[in-house]
């Protein structure tokens, strides 16, 4: 039997119920030249037992304990047959023409090496979670349109990445440049992906005609202690292993000038500065083990700077803020 041309890879923790409407979701999709690959991270939930009873046809890879969205999404990818990896998060549900449009883009645009879904909120589906990431001026990222009308955000074009909440890549990218960093665990690791595949020459697309309807915080939380934990340690690591020296140097005062507003936010609204001190320790103590990894990343660079300096937005303090406020108020 020959292999698939894509293969869905869906993580899953302890949300039965948010996993079988995503399920649901892509029993109905229009392209049918698919496999899905569930990876449970141990959940005690009864979402194996689901699984094996409603939904026999998928793959299910039942781990024993919690290995994190990176590592599930590898444990995904090594046994995945298809020529695209799509990632799609167990809170979100695609509509029907999802993967068709991805498939359409993909082959209308060889030079493009992974794309990135149109995600709407669940529960205003007339919104944005995102329309892919953008790369800001202080070396971090964001989600493009984040909580803005979904209309303002119709036209396909190259941006810098793809949310892992519902990513399609050529199976050749990952090939080429690695899977997700476990180190990361979870948060950061879809921006750090993304990344590497610009350093290493491979573009991404934003198609907006595959749509995705996502829950959000359906497994992390917004703004708990692991999700603060993680983002903030994480930005660090993503920051020091992948941008080239230059623009380490040209971004630093920006970059430092992100966590001096992030120490304020997090400590003042979200009530979470020691964890927000803590992750920024506990980046500092792996500096070693992440400079040796930035060697390996930089060794793959294909591009010059003025590649990465053209991703980059410059309205990143009043989006960063902006996109604070509004998931306070949510």
């Amino acid at each position: 039997m020959a292999p698939p041309r894509v293969s869905v890879i869906v993580v899953n923790y302890n949300r039965r119920e948010l996993l079988r409407a995503c399920l649901l979701g892509l029993a109905a999709q229009t392209y049918t030249d698919l496999e899905v690959i569930v990876v449970d991270n141990g959940s005690t939930d009864g979402s194996p037992e689901q699984i094996a009873r409603a939904f026999p046809q998928i793959r299910l890879i039942a781990l024993e304990r919690n290995t994190g969205f990176c590592e599930g999404n590898n444990r995904g990818i090594a046994v995945a047959r298809g020529e695209f990896i799509a990632l799609l998060n167990n809170d979100a549900v695609p509509e029907p023409r999802w993967l068709e449009e991805l498939i359409r883009a993909a082959d209308a645009h060889p030079e493009c090496g992974f794309f990135a879904s149109r995600v709407l909120r669940q529960d205003h589906p007339d919104l944005l979670d995102s329309a892919g990431d953008g790369l800001t001026l202080a070396g971090t990222t964001y989600r493009r349109g984040h909580l803005q009308l979904a209309a303002r955000y119709v036209r396909a074009e190259e941006i810098f990445g793809a949310s892992g909440a519902a990513a399609f890549y050529r199976r050749a990218l990952l090939d080429a440049i690695g899977v997700f960093d476990e180190d990361f665990f979870a948060v950061y690791e879809d921006a750090d992906l993304s990344l590497r595949a610009q350093l290493a020459g491979h573009k991404c697309r934003y198609v907006p005609t595959a749509t995705v309807h996502h829950k959000g915080a359906g497994t992390i939380g917004r703004f708990t202690e692991f999700y603060v934990y993680q983002t903030q340690r994480n930005v660090e690591y993503f920051f020091l292993k992948n941008l080239p020296a230059q623009l380490i140097f040209l971004l630093f005062p920006f970059h430092l000038l992100y966590n001096s507003l992030g120490l304020i936010f997090f400590t003042l609204i979200a009530r979470r500065g020691a964890t927000f001190l803590r992750a920024k320790r506990d980046a500092l103590r792996n500096t070693r083990q992440i400079l040796a990894k930035r060697r390996i990343v930089q060794a793959q660079r294909r591009v010059p700077v003025t590649r990465l300096l053209a991703l980059l937005e410059f309205g990143w303090v009043s989006r960063i803020v902006s996109e604070k406020v509004k998931q306070v108020r949510v």
